[in-house]
């Protein structure tokens, strides 16, 4: 095989003109390395590769299979990627060069387009290209995991795969039984009932004991289930769910049901395969396991972000660490400081600021937005999605559950591993790019186990989970997004000095500082803007009224000395004033609003040992 400098120098200039030649040349010799290693019988070989995004990891991959193909070297692939664009773009690269070479069963890729035509010669290609989907579903038992994995060579000696992911692989089979007035926890049975054309008594009777077993489960107060069917153990009830079950076909159903199915015939006969989640907003039971990609056999994962999310991976892979040639130096931070929390963007005002600065920042350079789906359509209306950038979100009309992965369109969730964005050298994220958190929850019980702590700390922004390792889990991965994301730009033309500026909509100014000590950035690449929103300025009105019935109850003290009396929340303002005071002070920010605006009026906080609040005005004169 030719070494990565002579390749680097046979490379197309437009492909050159991005690219660094020293971070090509480490993903050559990493991926020459991982051949290598992977034709040795006496171990498995499970590699990380930590190479910065934009450092040519992709440009390196094709140039192997290339040589792959000039070679004749029998040695099969399954290459996985994050997504169709990736996949495709690569496919082409090697089909081209391969039937250049007359190789026309060398490379062929696999999606549902597809499937039904090429599907029974897949074994036939000695390179398959598939999605990270795909792959998580050949491991859960949908489709044929050997049809994939096997090459069946000229010679007739069939030939295990070696795997190489692109981006981080799907860990974890997970489902979540929803007890709510919109699920019911049986939708998925109802579904299925239909799809197998059960007998309306049949429908009726499943559905009711289904619901009748999650309800009871739900009285428990243990947070790990227990098997749902010792409630009708031994009874008729226990037969007749059984037999209905069994009457279950699922050739023709969705995915996701299938998946409800299986967890919950888990959760039926065998103990702490759920965790129940109770909230203000109803109940649910999640259910999440690990994927074991290795037994697939020798894997290489290429990620990026790997080094930053160590917890994610268990300590299952062999970590390898690329230097990072990017030049850092050329980020500008910005920190547009504005409420973007998912409640504080169902306010429209929050929404209209937020265009107001973007349009601001468009009077000196053009600026790319990125948000999460469902606000898609709010700034499309209101032109912060300009007509030129409309058509990279076509598809979000009918998608607006950031949850759904398989989406093509941007969102901030849906970066990694596309290209689009390394024209621009600015971009707005119009707010952090954190999930769900049942999404980090989920990832937790996959990897430690239906016993863990997933509560959160209601209020306490700096510590969301109650549990150091599920805080873990999330803080890596939000990092570890807002990285990807980053790197999207002109920044991954790691041969370029333009600046690139990086405006981010918050006011956790953690992930601000968070940011600034991964890149190294220096405070005069820092850059710090406030936008008020009308939640905040209802709320500094909201708190110069209690402190001024505050200063008021304390001014009617008859004492003449230093300190006057001191008076609890629920002295002053009643059960109204109490709470309002408590659910504020939870938040730092707010906090020290509150502080501020009450000194301005002459008053103070003490807190006793057990955190009981009282106020009290600093000098007193004596009232006549």
């Amino acid at each position: 095989m030719k070494t990565a400098e002579l390749v680097y120098k046979g490379l197309a200039k437009r492909v050159k003109q991005n690219l660094h030649p020293k971070g090509f040349s480490d993903s050559y010799n990493l991926l020459r390395e991982y051949l290598f290693a992977s034709k040795q019988l006496h171990s498995k070989v499970h590699w990380i590769c930590d190479s910065a995004p934009g450092q040519g990891k992709t440009t390196a991959l094709i140039e192997v299979m290339k040589s792959i193909n000039s070679n004749k070297d029998t040695t099969p692939f399954l290459l996985v990627f994050n997504n169709k664009d990736a996949l495709e773009n690569v496919f082409s690269e090697i089909e081209n060069y391969a039937i250049e070479h007359n190789r026309y069963k060398f490379v062929q890729y696999i999606n549902e387009n597809n499937v039904s035509n090429v599907y029974e010669e897949i074994d036939q290609y000695q390179i398959l290209c598939i999605t990270q989907q795909r792959l998580r579903d050949l491991s859960l038992g949908f489709g044929n995991k050997e049809k994939y994995q096997w090459y069946n060579s000229p010679s007739n000696s069939w030939l295990s795969r070696t795997l190489i992911i692109d981006e981080m692989p799907i860990f974890i089979n997970e489902t979540q039984f929803n007890i709510s007035s919109n699920d019911n926890c049986v939708k998925w049975f109802d579904e299925l009932a239909k799809e197998s054309g059960l007998e309306y008594s049949d429908l009726q009777s499943g559905r009711s004991l289904i619901m009748a077993l999650f309800n009871n489960e739900m009285e428990s107060e243990k947070c790990q289930t227990q098997r749902l069917v010792k409630m009708i153990e031994g009874t008729k009830e226990e037969k007749e769910l059984t037999e209905i079950l069994n009457k279950i076909n699922v050739e023709n159903a969705t995915r996701e049901n299938v998946l409800k199915l299986c967890w919950f015939k888990k959760l039926l006969h065998k103990d702490g395969f759920g965790v129940i989640e109770r909230t203000d907003y109803g109940n649910r039971i999640l259910c999440a396991e690990r994927i074991d990609y290795r037994n697939f056999g020798n894997i290489l994962i290429l990620d990026g972000t790997s080094g930053i999310t160590p917890s994610v991976y268990n300590g299952e892979y062999e970590y390898i660490k690329i230097q990072n040639y990017h030049n850092y130096e050329r980020v500008i931070l910005h920190n547009q400081v504005i409420g973007t929390s998912k409640n504080h963007r169902k306010n429209p005002d929050t929404k209209q600021r937020i265009a107001e600065d973007i349009f601001s920042i468009r009077k000196d350079m053009e600026v790319f937005p990125l948000m999460a789906k469902g606000d898609v359509i709010s700034y499309r209306k209101n032109q912060v999605i300009t007509s030129d950038q409309s058509n990279y979100f076509d598809d979000y009309s009918d998608y607006l559950d950031d949850d759904k992965s398989d989406a093509v369109s941007l969102s901030l969730f849906n970066t990694v591993g596309k290209n689009i964005l390394n024209n621009y050298s600015t971009l707005a994220l119009l707010n952090l790019p954190i999930r769900h958190h049942t999404y980090y929850k989920k990832i937790a019980i996959s990897i430690y186990g239906t016993e863990i702590d997933i509560s959160i700390n209601d209020g306490n922004y700096d510590s969301w989970f109650v549990d150091e390792r599920v805080q873990k889990i999330f803080e890596e991965l939000v990092l570890a997004d807002l990285v990807q994301i980053i790197h999207r730009c002109k920044l991954r033309n790691i041969n370029d000095s333009t600046p690139v500026h990086i405006y981010l909509y918050t006011k956790q100014t953690r992930w601000i500082d968070t940011l600034k000590t991964h890149f190294s950035l220096p405070d005069k690449n820092m850059r710090k803007t406030t936008i008020q929103d009308s939640y905040h300025d209802r709320f500094i009105t909201i708190c110069n009224e209690w402190a001024e019935i505050s200063l008021n109850h304390c001014l009617s003290d008859k004492y003449d000395h230093i300190f006057g009396m001191s008076y609890t929340a629920t002295q002053i303002g009643g059960r109204p004033f109490k709470d309002w005071l408590n659910k504020a002070w939870l938040n730092e920010e707010r906090r020290n609003l509150i502080v501020n605006i009450f000194k301005e009026n002459g008053l103070l906080f003490e807190e006793d040992s057990n955190k009981y609040k009282k106020i009290f005005k600093s000098v007193v004169r004596k009232v006549s």
